[in-house]
Formats: C-alpha cells, structure tokens, sequence
C-alpha cells in the first residue's frame, strides 16, 4: 500500500524533508551545538537558543564529516548548477514582454513539466525560440542548459547517493534509515505523478521545492564545518 494511505496525508504532504535529515547530522553527528539562550518575553517567555557553534574536531569527527563530504559533494555541485539554471531562467522569464495571459500559463506549465526529465537538445530548442530576451541572456541560458541535471536525475542521484553511501552505512541508526526510506518511497510517488499526461504539477512543484530546501541546508552544513563548497 501507498505511504500516501498510510500517513493518511494527501500526496503533496511529505512526512518529512530530505534537508531535515541533514540538519540532524549537523547536531548529531558533527559536533554542533547551540550555546546560548534568548528569553523571548510576550511567547510564554519560551526560550530560545540562538547561537551555532562547532566543536573542534578530534580525530574521529574529523573522519565523520570527510566522510560526509566526500560522498555528498557531488550531489551538491550538481544541485548548485541545477539551482543556477532555474533561478536564471525563472528570472529570465519574468523579464519577457508576453502580452496573452494564457501563453505566459502556458508557457510556465510547459517548461516545469518539461524540466522533469528533458534533454539538453530539447532544452537548448525551447531557449532558442524565446523572444524579447538579450542575447548574452540567452547564451547564458544554453551554457547552464547544456551541463544543468534535471529534477529526475537529482531525485534518483540522491537516492543512489544515500544507499551507496559509506557515511549513512556507518553510522545511520537504523530508525533514521527508516524515515529516509519512507521519504523515498514519497518522492517516488510524486515522480509517478510527475510523468503522467499531462504532469501533476503540484507535485513536480514539490519536488523541485525539495531540490532547494536540500542545496541551501547542504550549503549551510558546509559551511558551517569550513568545507569547500566553491
């Protein structure tokens, strides 16, 4: 059965987010910590810890988190680009001059949908056929076109990272690997839903959204242990 039927939440709800999971390595595996408290008067006077600190790694922690980074650098870099890609040509579209209302709907659900699984040649023909757009804007579009993956290709390379990971394998507990394979078992879903006729978008919105959360948590993780995110 569907985790869809078993969380009892509709398809577009994930029970949990990818990012998530590497925020709890930060604390959990990599030696951060909070080390101070702000008293927020007029909440309950609810305490709140502001402050991020890192531990000095020994030798061990200094192994965990190379660990780490060697085996999700990859996935990051390629998620930088991603991120590039879609940031430009969102960006990019905004600055069109596209008078019908119904062509710029259309134009948006179009190019999501493709976005899902689209070749570079297919990608490259749909940027050459845009209008009112400067020409160093365009070349710029075709470069990130040609190396950018797509939305499918993130989702599977994640999933291949994680189980070929030699980090998660060592030092994962096992109700941790449960959750990341129910999370898995939810993208899997709205992939599913992504590829019928026409694409769901909402779900494809979904996906793309946790693409984002991902590239910004594994920024802020790496930069947080001093890694090489360049």
């Amino acid at each position: 059965m569907s985790i869809f039927y078993e969380t009892n939440e509709p398809p577009y709800v994930l029970e949990s987010h990818f990012s998530e999971f590497i925020e709890a390595f930060l604390f959990e595996n990599f030696g951060a910590s909070f080390h101070a408290e702000e008293v927020l008067t007029g909440i309950d006077n609810q305490v709140f810890e502001t402050e991020l600190s890192v531990a000095k790694p020994d030798e061990e922690l200094l192994r965990v988190r190379q660990c780490f980074y060697e085996d999700f650098k990859p996935l990051y870099d390629l998620l930088s680009l991603y991120d590039h890609y879609w940031g430009t040509r969102y960006s990019t579209f905004r600055s069109l001059k596209l008078a019908n209302p119904d062509y710029r709907h259309d134009y948006v659900l179009s190019m999501t949908a493709n976005e899902l699984h689209m070749n570079t040649k297919d990608r490259i023909e749909m940027i050459e056929l845009m209008e009112d757009i400067e020409e160093e804007d365009k070349i710029e579009l075709i470069r990130l076109a040609e190396v950018a993956p797509t939305t499918l290709e993130l989702h599977n390379l994640l999933k291949e990272t994680v189980w070929e990971s030699t980090f998660f394998e060592e030092y994962i507990q096992p109700d941790m690997m449960l959750n990341v394979a129910k999370y898995f078992k939810q993208i899997d879903g709205l992939m599913e839903m992504c590829q019928n006729e026409p694409a769901d978008q909402e779900a494809l919105k979904v996906l793309a959204s946790e693409l984002r959360r991902l590239y910004m948590q594994l920024t802020h993780c790496f930069v947080v242990l001093g890694m090489e995110i360049e």
